[in-house]
């Protein structure tokens, strides 16, 4: 109970951390799968001295405004770069690289655009690795046996185009060292996401 001078819209906050605490509670305990609360509409209970009822109403509105004009040279190029993923055959994960990178840098959680980016690397994964001419997703290594010498190749899992592209392959000039220590902070921050650590 809120005192009858309470804000409606204090009022709901303070229902829906009560609401969203009971349903926590319930998919710890049963494991249920429930959405995040949305209200909807909201109205006061008791009867107002004036005899009329304040009811707020939630429209899903959400701001995806953009304060600059988009220009035409801004349109033409886009419409040649969707026409050229339409002619590739990896045209899917280009669309979907740039989805990520959307949402990565419309997120203002940074982990969560961080994850969103690296997504986003990942679908790239098979047309860096073509452009480079090696094996996608994984890393290749020639062995011998130490009893018989017969000769085998090693697979290891790996974002080999996209590692190759972040250590700067594809243009030598770019490639450092300092790269290569970004890779290994950007897939070892990747490991620990994706492992809750």
């Amino acid at each position: 109970h809120l005192p009858t001078t309470t804000d409606l819209l204090a009022a709901v906050h303070i229902g829906v951390e009560l609401v969203e605490d009971f349903l926590s509670a319930v998919a710890l305990v049963e494991g249920a799968t429930l959405r995040p609360i949305e209200p909807i509409q909201i109205a006061r209970a008791d009867q107002p001295p004036s005899g009329k009822y304040t009811f707020v109403r939630f429209l899903q509105l959400l701001y995806n405004h953009w304060d600059e004009p988009i220009s035409l040279t801004t349109i033409n190029h886009v419409q040649r770069l969707v026409a050229h993923w339409d002619g590739l055959d990896t045209g899917t994960r280009l669309r979907r690289a740039a989805r990520h990178f959307r949402q990565a840098i419309g997120t203002p959680d940074d982990l969560s655009a961080f994850q969103y980016a690296y997504m986003g690397l990942e679908a790239m994964e098979k047309p860096l690795a073509q452009a480079m001419n090696i094996s996608p997703g994984v890393e290749e290594s020639q062995g011998a046996c130490a009893s018989c010498g017969a000769a085998y190749t090693r697979r290891k899992t790996v974002l080999a185009g996209v590692r190759a592209y972040v250590h700067g392959d594809v243009h030598p000039a770019t490639a450092s060292a300092q790269r290569k220590k970004e890779w290994k902070k950007l897939s070892g921050l990747r490991q620990d996401l994706f492992h809750g650590l």
